[in-house]
């Protein structure tokens, strides 16, 4: 991790992984539902709060990986992106 920035770097030799940064994971168990505008069920087990500051290509579907504090590791496809908030974004899957 970069101390001036917060940011993980990915290794030089590899561009499977966007750089990331520092955040905040709620897990749920059991998964937690929300229902869509369109009335659809979605059904997930992470909820990330990324800083705004962070600037990189969220998309639906894509694969996040996320380290715990204690180096646990999940990774998850994205279900859902809300960056309308003024101090997060908050990323579902």
């Amino acid at each position: 991790m970069d101390q001036a920035t917060g940011f993980y770097t990915q290794p030089v030799n590899t561009d499977e992984w966007i750089d990331g940064c520092g955040c905040q994971i709620e897990k749920y168990i059991p998964a937690k539902q929300r229902i869509g505008v369109d009335g659809q069920i979605q059904t997930y087990n992470y909820t990330v709060f990324i800083p705004k500051h962070w600037s990189g290509n969220l998309e639906l579907t894509a694969l996040m990986e996320i380290t715990g504090e204690d180096g646990s590791k999940d990774e998850f496809p994205i279900q859902g992106v809300d960056n309308f908030n003024r101090k997060y974004i908050e990323v579902w899957g």
